[in-house]
């Protein structure tokens, strides 16, 4: 994370400074999906992004701000698909978590209110680890990506044999 924000103790970890110009919450993948949330068909790329809009409803934010969510992987993966995760399908997402909260009877009206608003001032960025590691121009950097490569698909190919193997089991 990076921006105007301080840490407390509510489910978030975070809350946003009054004069808060910018937010951004990173998420590194390497060779793994986004999770699905358990008990609902909800994405964490989606959830990630009303975790924020909800800081922001919270905090009441007001003049010029703006929230990103990035999200960097690399290039050679094929399970993060940037062309899925559109804002449509995000904002589809979001209303359906909302319907389930108000099946629930879960009241959330200021997000309900106030959260496409929000949504406006948000962007999401999609960029490759090697985009990155290239801009930044650090050969030790190439160095550590080539080996964090390495040691996740590795460890990737291992829990799907594993994975394999347990339903091989059953």
């Amino acid at each position: 994370m990076a921006g105007h924000f301080k840490a407390d103790q509510s489910k978030s970890g975070i809350v946003f400074c009054p004069d808060l110009s910018f937010f951004t919450a990173f998420e590194g993948k390497m060779y793994s999906p986004f999770s699905r949330i358990k008990n609902a068909e909800y994405s964490q790329a989606a959830r990630t992004v009303s975790c924020i809009i909800n800081t922001a409803v919270k905090a009441r934010l007001a003049g010029d701000y703006r929230l990103f969510f990035v999200t960097l992987y690399p290039a050679d993966t094929r399970l993060i698909n940037p062309a899925k995760f559109t804002r449509e399908f995000i904002e589809q997402e979001i209303e359906s978590r909302i319907a389930l909260y108000k099946r629930d009877g879960r009241s959330i009206d200021a997000f309900e209110q106030d959260w496409r608003a929000v949504w406006n001032r948000t962007q999401t960025v999609w960029s490759t680890w090697e985009e990155v590691v290239e801009e930044i121009g650090d050969a030790h950097l190439s160095e550590f990506y080539a080996l964090c490569k390495l040691f996740n698909r590795r460890e990737s190919a291992a829990r799907l044999v594993r994975q394999a193997s347990v339903g091989d089991l059953r």
